[in-house]
Formats: C-alpha cells, structure tokens, sequence
C-alpha cells in the first residue's frame, strides 16, 4: 500500500511522521491517498514496537468507539454545478455523544466574483453572520481546507471506512464534499446519520418529544450549526431512543 519508491515525494512525507503531514503530499491518485490515509493502526504498532509508550497511549486515548464526524458547511448556494464551500467545520464524537473534540472551522477564500453571485438568501445571511468578509480575507484554499480537516480527524478515527458523517440535511454537505473535497469523503463511510431524518420521525410518531425539543438560534455558521444538530441528536438520543434493559451485546 505504500510507495515503493524511497525517492517519491509522497514516500518523503510519509516518513517524516506516523501521521502524514498532508500539505506535503502531492495531488495524486484517490487510491494513493486514501492509502496514505488509512494508517493509524500500522502507526500505532510502530510507536508500541520501538518502546515510544507515551505516543503510543496518546494515540489509542483520541480513539473515540464508533465516531461519529459532525460536518457543516456554508457554501453560496445550493446549486451543486456552479455554487462553492466557503466554510467547512467539524466536530467529532463517539457513538454514545459523550466524548467530543472540536475541529478546524474555516472560511475558505472566494474571489469577489464568485461571492457576487450568491443568491439572496447567502448574500443576506453570509453578511449578517460576518461570514462574507471572513472569506474575503481568508487565504485558506479548498485544498488547505481539506488537509486540515483530514489530519484532525485522524487523530481520532483509527481506520478509513468506520466513522460515518453526520449532522442535520448532511446529504447535501455529502454531495458538495464529492466535489470539493473528495479524499475527505472517501475515509469516511458511505453511512450517514442525519439529525433531520430522527427529527422528521419524532414529529410523526413522538409528537410530544417532538416539541420540547431545542430550538435553533439559527446564527448560520458552520460551527454554531454542527452544535445545534450534535445537542438536537443528543436530546433525542435521551428523550426517545431509550434503553429498556441490555441493548448491546
């Protein structure tokens, strides 16, 4: 799975570090990349095997159990041909939404052009927020975007494949993140969880539920937006998804 050549830039970066410093990989082929991104269990046998006990126990703590990666983006639209990311944040839990660590939230620099032609609602919205601006001033690109998201997440998920996306309408998310930042896609599962899915459920069959749940600020950042969804799941998670004796085995 590694490249055989000692030479190659990629082979380079992969020996500086267990983790990959992934601004120092080239473009390549998705199959190379989701490779080189598919190491956490060879890094932590290394650590283990040369007596580094300290990087190796710091490694299997970030490990959270069936992660869950919280995604939000804003883009300038929602027409998946011509509109772009413009903010991407992350946050990731364990399965029971009990362990979370906080991620990159960044704006990701847009030419004035392009912000011009975002609809009524991101032009309105995007300004209110401070988000706009934001954008203008960033020098982070879509790719810096990517590789920053990608090292943080993992730290914590172990294995390409496991960790599923989530977050409220993340299908939508999904579809922009396979256009813009697909290595990012391809090391997490195909699964999603969806908060709006559970909350279209609760109106219909725990009405009651349904309506003491917390309500949105609607503040419309990336990351405002994922804590939003992460405490909408974790009231259902108390309010209907309710143990009623052992449920795993």
């Amino acid at each position: 799975m590694w490249c055989s050549n000692a030479n190659c830039s990629i082979a380079r970066a992969l020996r500086l570090s267990c983790r990959p410093n992934l601004a120092l990989i080239p473009r390549m082929t998705l199959s190379n990349k989701f490779a080189a991104l598919s190491t956490a269990d060879e890094c932590l046998a290394e650590d283990a095997a040369k007596g580094n006990v300290k990087a190796a126990a710091a490694r299997a703590r970030n490990r959270f159990e069936n992660p869950l990666v919280w995604v939000d983006l804003e883009m300038t639209g929602l027409d998946i041909e011509k509109d772009t990311i413009i903010e991407i944040a992350v946050i990731i839990t364990d399965g029971d939404l009990k362990e979370e660590a906080v991620g990159p939230a960044l704006a990701i620099h847009a030419s004035e052009e392009v912000l011009a032609g975002m609809n009524e609602w991101c032009i309105e919205h995007h300004g209110q927020s401070g988000l706009t601006q934001r954008v203008r001033d960033s020098a982070v690109t879509m790719q810096q975007a990517e590789e920053q998201v990608m090292a943080f997440i993992q730290q914590y998920v172990s294995e390409a494949g496991t960790a599923q996306m989530a977050g409220n309408s993340v299908h939508v998310d999904r579809m922009f993140l396979n256009k813009h930042m697909p290595t990012l896609v391809s090391f997490l599962s195909y699964r999603i969880v969806d908060v709006s899915s559970v909350k279209e459920l609760a109106r219909r069959w725990f009405p009651k539920e349904y309506r003491q749940a917390p309500r949105k600020k609607l503040a419309h950042t990336a990351l405002s937006d994922i804590k939003e969804s992460l405490a909408e799941l974790r009231y259902y998670r108390k309010a209907v998804f309710k143990s009623g004796g052992s449920s795993k085995s």
